[in-house]
């Protein structure tokens, strides 16, 4: 069983993992619209901050304690 520093330091990781694979996806969206000149109106994403690492970890850490405290009510 892991400890909740572990399952903490989870949570972090897949943050990061899923904001870099947004990032990817919407960096190869913009390079396919652009090779086909339609980016004009697009920007292009930018990489995620440790900020947003920490906000989307901490969101996913404050949805799993709802849940955990409203289980089995």
């Amino acid at each position: 069983m892991r400890n909740p520093y572990e399952l903490r330091m989870e949570c972090f990781q897949m943050a990061e993992s899923r904001l870099r694979d947004r990032f990817l996806e919407e960096k190869e969206r913009f390079q396919y619209l652009d090779e086909k000149s339609q980016a004009d109106d697009l920007t292009y994403p930018t990489f995620p901050t440790d900020e947003d690492i920490r906000r989307v970890a901490n969101e996913m850490i404050r949805d799993i304690s709802d849940k955990g405290d409203s289980y089995g009510r």
